[in-house]
């Protein structure tokens, strides 16, 4: 017992340093963790904005697919219109 008691300062000390090295630990799994969930979620947003990218470019391919749909009807519709008043 008095073998104790003449080395628990240092035994003391030894414990908190292991307490903190655990924490420090603990912490840099933490921060290791969020750091590869963000490398995911910023993989998926710039895989979210080529798909975004790509929806837009179909969406004005369509919309002036469309227009020329458009303009070939009325112009069908302006010539047969031409053609029944002859």
């Amino acid at each position: 017992m008095n073998t104790l008691l003449k080395y628990w300062p240092i035994l003391g000390v030894i414990f908190a340093s292991g307490g903190a090295f655990a924490w420090q630990e603990v912490q840099r799994q933490t921060l290791e963790q969020v750091v590869v969930e963000q490398h995911i979620r910023a993989a998926v947003i710039q895989e979210n904005s080529k798909a975004l990218v790509r929806l837009q470019t179909q969406q004005e391919s369509a919309a002036k697919s469309q227009e020329d749909i458009k303009k070939k009807l009325d112009l069908l519709i302006e010539l047969q219109l031409k053609r029944n008043s002859q």
